[in-house]
């Protein structure tokens, strides 16, 4: 079962598109009656139940009618969620919210990461560690007295984790650059640092 409002009506997928109005008791209501079974109608529902009474009257024979009707791929249209309930412990009950949250945050995801090489952008967490930052952070992890950690993630605005990792990450390279390994006489190897 599926719960939306008419502006998030999905195309019928082999279920039907069954719609639920609310309106009050009052003759100003009679208005917004003619409002939700217009869009009910206009959202292609083949099949509308009203209820008139108040929101916090737990008496709603056509919302327990409609919710009976309900069939597995059927989707139950409302002008407006608050149609169903007048807080959201019943639109929690109905499950209606909790769904639709879930498929609202699945769609602009998806969306969002369709859009984002358009923009030139990644699908993933931005680098905080930028060449400069690390230019300045290895420079203060190989000054003498060597920096630690905690002091270049402060001045840098990073975390210790981030700064360990990216300066780890290019510790292999810089121990290739400065290391130099020469045969002895005796046959032997021996390995120098060079201190750069």
């Amino acid at each position: 079962m599926t719960i939306t409002h008419t502006a998030l009506t999905p195309a019928p997928t082999g279920g039907h598109l069954l719609g639920y109005a609310r309106v009050s008791t009052t003759e100003q209501d009679v208005r917004r009656r003619r409002l939700q079974q217009d869009a009910l109608t206009a959202a292609g529902c083949y099949r509308t139940f009203t209820d008139t009474a108040s929101g916090v009257d737990p008496a709603r024979t056509e919302l327990t009618a409609v919710l009976d009707q309900l069939r597995s791929g059927d989707t139950l249209v409302v002008w407006r969620l608050d149609r169903l309930g007048r807080s959201v412990q019943d639109l929690i009950a109905l499950g209606g919210l909790a769904e639709m949250e879930r498929e609202l945050i699945r769609e602009r995801t998806i969306a969002g990461l369709a859009a984002a090489p358009a923009r030139g952008r990644r699908g993933c967490r931005p680098v905080r560690m930028s060449p400069a930052k690390l230019r300045v952070a290895r420079g203060m992890r190989e000054a003498d007295p060597p920096e630690s950690y905690a002091v270049i993630a402060r001045e840098l605005g990073l975390s210790k984790t981030t700064v360990r990792r990216h300066l780890s990450e290019l510790a292999p390279a810089v121990a290739a650059d400065s290391v130099a390994t020469t045969a002895s006489p005796g046959g032997q190897s021996a390995v120098t640092l060079d201190a750069q």
